[in-house]
């Protein structure tokens, strides 16, 4: 990110040609680019399911039907049958409808005089009360119709839509629900209620609340980033940033989405949202550096400069982060959530490409040129800090750091512990807020009717006409009657139901023989009343398979699978176990799909928390800030899941995103508070006191990106679909507990340790021959040498000023305590004065890589034995009893070499004045 910056400070037009030739291809293609409203994204990617499903579809047909509901307490009458028997025959020329299944076009089976009379419920529209109640009775007596076609009270009726997509038409869903609203009109006035439901009229709902979606919430989020940056930055300029970089984005993410087919779906179509919202951040810190750099520097182009060398490896960093955050969520294997991963990744890759590019031709052009020094939440060295809530605040945090820390993670336990009730939900009605129309014309249908979701239950009994045999029927009418006395399953057709009412009506209608017929040629008998038309939805061609169509009302995937996995349980102690079943349709999919959220919740937390620790590891060198790094952004998840469960907030499409989200742009406030800890270490070399400047000069930037984030997540509260209400809340919340976690929690956990930076070793230049022909630095290679160096103190001094001087106590000067000295630069020259004259009688002379003042290191009560001075210019590096505590809790490793070279250097030197004292006779 850094040459990329740099790249376009240095060649603007270049860098202009290039984003509007991008930008031009990327336009080119929205003309391409698809709305999706259907709800298949909401399925399992599971392929083997799916060709179940598709299976079963091509043998039986299609599980898709979309209902007309009429209700009327006249309705059994001749003026009201003959408006629905207009209607019905409309329906059936209306393209896409495949069949049209009503009181007019289904078959009845019938005793009549001793005869079993099978043809149309009614062969014309009643002319008489008297023939339209008879119709009523003959509708109620049939156990297939009754409460499938007609009510139990008689004052409501269903006309089943079976409709055949085409899903090549992006227009289908649309132009089939205005047609049949176009026949509903007229007569709209004629009957109590009449409306639509089902599949199709869902899919149209939701693609006309994508475009209201659409429409409100991208202005909205626009507008509250806006204002919030006006706040934060106190420049309409500044704030015009983040617009710029993010329509741009939006732009390119268009083009992509065209290009590689992708459509706007009811997820999708957030990411321009959130890309205005997360892009934002970035936008905001290189704003407030620039502003810290004109204090600096005062001049633009070096203003420029330094933002782009303290910003572009974090940038980078950050970006890194957040990109793969995203990315994870294609883990999951429920289409729509693959989909939306796949697009907010790459928004969020392009958008601090384009961040990087805009930002230093902006503000080479409109950048301001004056300080707003007050403005700068930067460096406590260029904001002196002043004694006002924030240093009580920093100083409190100090004070108590155990007693903080382990507050704040009773408190997230506490909430976390309520996350074991959080349950699972993919069900597509509840997508729809409460009070929605949708909501309400399924309640007035499923108080007469069973409900619109259809599911399979195919059984396989792998031998031609197995289905012909009682016996084996008698096992699926078992099946049905336990589930018919169940509280979960609303209704149940199968080729059983017309094999008991032929029975039935072949016995003059005795109640008592609504049974399955004895034999096998009684059954054979029988078929032989029904056409293809009536039974081919529940039983193949060679009789070896049937089909269970199920109906219901379980809009929730948790109350679903529970009922599943206790008919699932009763289909195998009824169920001959030569014989295979299976649950399928697009409800079953959806249900899968539950599942695959949260297994693929799981593998994106963990992968997600697994990329942080390796690159914050890495980043600093250090694997215990890898360690540290995860508790910050742990903990949101953990109050995310507790907030869920409390609320009782389902794990959905929508809110399965949250904690993985809230990590990736989490982590990006802990790297910069890591960062910023670390300049401070490096300026004060004391850990409370960096930690204090540290949360002094974050806390602003955190709290304005922060606050940006929550309020522009917030308005996804205003979405017209509830997975995304929850989503935005969810996340606006989250938000907040990582700003507290970032200003809390990290300064709390740094404190107890000292961080070295990748960007540090890499930028740090020590003379090679210096290293070389040291004995302190012998068997350790570069990168360890420099991590020494960096936790210690490079120092230096001029041509004659002092290093340490005679008789000086330990601790006698501020930084001296027990302090050794490695020369990396220049001379220095060891003495000792005489008492009498004052003169310098030189003892030794110090070149580059020598080590000298090591004693301090090893002798806690004693004082310096001679003085030292600087014979030219020199660089030192100063290591205190503090760096070596530092070092051996960090790189325990390194410390053991350095204290075993220590400990040789120190036999080299008893070795030499051993023999110094030999010759002088001063040891025998």
């Amino acid at each position: 990110m850094q040459k990329l910056m740099l790249f376009s400070h240095r060649h603007p037009l270049v860098t202009f040609l290039v984003l509007i030739c991008i930008s031009l291809v990327a336009a080119m293609q929205l003309p391409m680019l698809k709305i999706d409203p259907s709800l298949d994204g909401l399925r399992t990617g599971d392929k083997a399911a799916k060709n179940r499903y598709q299976d079963a579809v091509e043998t039986f047909g299609s599980d898709k039907i979309n209902i007309i509901y009429i209700k009327d307490p006249h309705l059994f009458s001749p003026e009201k049958l003959l408006l629905v028997d207009e209607l019905v025959y409309g329906l059936g020329n209306i393209p896409g409808i495949l069949k049209v299944e009503s009181l007019f076009s289904t078959n009845n089976f019938k005793n009549s005089e001793g005869s079993l009379v099978t043809g149309p419920l009614t062969g014309w529209v009643p002319e008489t009360k008297e023939e339209a109640g008879q119709l009523l009775d003959n509708a109620r007596a049939n156990p297939i119709i009754n409460g499938n076609l007609v009510s139990e009270t008689g004052s409501s009726i269903a006309v089943n839509l079976f409709v055949d997509a085409n899903d090549q038409n992006p227009n289908f869903y649309r132009n089939l629900t205005l047609d049949i609203d176009r026949l509903i009109e007229p007569v709209q006035d004629q009957f109590q209620e009449i409306f639509q439901i089902g599949d199709p009229y869902l899919r149209y709902e939701i693609s006309e609340m994508m475009l209201t979606d659409q429409k409100s919430i991208t202005p909205f989020s626009i507008l509250i980033l806006f204002l919030t940056l006006v706040v934060v930055t106190r420049s309409l300029g500044c704030a015009a940033l983040p617009m710029l970089t993010s329509s741009t984005s939006i732009l390119w993410i268009g083009g992509f989405m065209a290009y590689t087919g992708i459509p706007v779906n009811i997820l999708t179509v957030l990411i321009p949202s959130l890309v205005i919202v997360i892009g934002s951040t970035e936008d905001v810190h290189l704003l407030l550096e620039y502003e810290e750099g004109i204090h600096v520097k005062g001049i633009k182009s070096l203003a420029i400069d330094r933002m782009i060398n303290r910003m572009g490896v974090v940038i980078l960093v950050t970006s890194l982060s957040t990109f793969l955050g995203f990315l994870s969520i294609c883990l999951n294997n429920v289409i729509i959530l693959k989909q939306f991963g796949m697009i907010a990744s790459f928004g969020l890759f392009v958008n601090p490409l384009i961040t990087c590019l805009i930002t230093p031709i902006y503000l080479r052009l409109f950048g301001s040129n004056k300080s707003r020094q007050s403005k700068v939440p930067g460096n406590t060295a260029l904001n002196p800090p002043q004694k006002n809530w924030l240093d009580f605040f920093a100083d409190f945090i100090v004070a108590h750091k155990k007693k903080v820390l382990i507050g704040f993670l009773v408190v997230t336990l506490g909430i976390g512990l309520f996350g074991f009730r959080v349950k699972l939900e993919n069900d597509y009605v509840a997508m729809f807020k409460k009070g929605a129309p949708v909501l309400t014309r399924l309640d007035a249908l499923t108080s007469d009717f069973p409900g619109m979701q259809t599911f399979f239950i195919r059984i396989s009994g792998g031998h031609k006409d197995i289905f012909k045999d009682p016996e084996n029927l008698k096992q699926i009418a078992d099946i049905q009657s336990y589930m018919r006395n169940g509280n979960f399953f609303d209704k149940t057709i199968s080729l059983v139901d017309f094999l008991t009412l032929i029975h039935r009506e072949m016995n003059q209608g005795d109640p008592e023989m609504h049974i399955l017929p004895p034999t096998k040629e009684r059954v054979a008998q029988y078929l032989a009343f029904t056409e293809d038309d009536d039974i081919n939805r529940y039983v193949n061609d060679d009789f070896s398979d049937v089909n269970i169509m199920v109906r219901h009302n379980l809009n929730s995937s948790h109350d679903l699978k529970k009922a599943l996995k206790d008919l699932e349980k009763q289909i195998r102690l009824v169920l001959n176990p030569h014989f295979t079943f299976g649950f399928t349709g697009d409800n079953i999919l959806t249900l899968e799909g539950a599942d695959a959220i949260a297994d693929g919740q799981a593998k994106s937390i963990f992968l997600m928390l697994f990329i942080i620790f390796v690159l914050m590891s890495i980043i600093f060198t250090n694997i215990k800030a890898g360690f540290l790094s995860l508790v910050p952004n742990i903990i949101p998840v953990v109050v995310n899941f507790g907030i869920m469960g409390i609320f009782s907030i389902p794990l959905n499409v929508g809110t399965a995103m949250v904690s993985v989200i809230a990590i990736g742009i989490a982590v990006d406030d802990t790297l910069h508070f890591m960062t910023r800890y670390n300049d401070e270490m490096h300026q004060v070399k004391n850990q409370d006191e960096a930690m204090k400047r540290c949360i002094r000069s974050e806390f602003k930037v955190v709290a304005a990106t922060s606050i940006a984030l929550s309020l522009g997540f917030g308005v996804l509260a205003f979405s017209q679909f509830m997975p995304i209400v929850q989503f935005g809340i969810l996340s606006a919340v989250v938000m907040l507990v990582a700003f507290l976690c970032d200003i809390i929690v990290t300064p709390v956990l740094l404190s107890s340790t000292r961080l070295l930076t990748m960007w540090d070793i890499l930028s740090l230049k020590l003379r090679r021959e210096a290293i070389e022909q040291s004995e302190f630095f012998r068997d350790l290679k570069m990168w360890q040498i420099k991590k020494i160096v960096l936790l210690s103190r490079i120092v230096t001094k001029l041509k004659g000023e002092m290093i340490y001087r005679e008789n000086e106590n330990w601790g006698a000067e501020e930084g001296r305590s027990q302090s050794m000295y490695l020369l990396l630069e220049g001379n220095v020259r060891r003495y000792h004065l005489q008492s009498d004259t004052g003169k310098e009688v030189p003892v030794g002379f110090y070149s580059p890589g020598d080590i000298f003042g090591y004693i301090a290191i090893l002798d806690n009560n004693s004082s310096r034995s001679a003085s030292t001075r600087a014979l030219s210019d020199i660089k030192y590096v100063e290591i205190n009893k503090e760096s070596l505590d530092r070092l051996h809790k960090m790189y325990p490793h390194i410390w053991g070499k350095l204290y075993r070279n220590l400990a040789r250097i120190l036999g080299d030197q008893l070795v030499v004045w051993q023999g110094i004292f030999s010759e002088r006779g001063g040891l025998k």
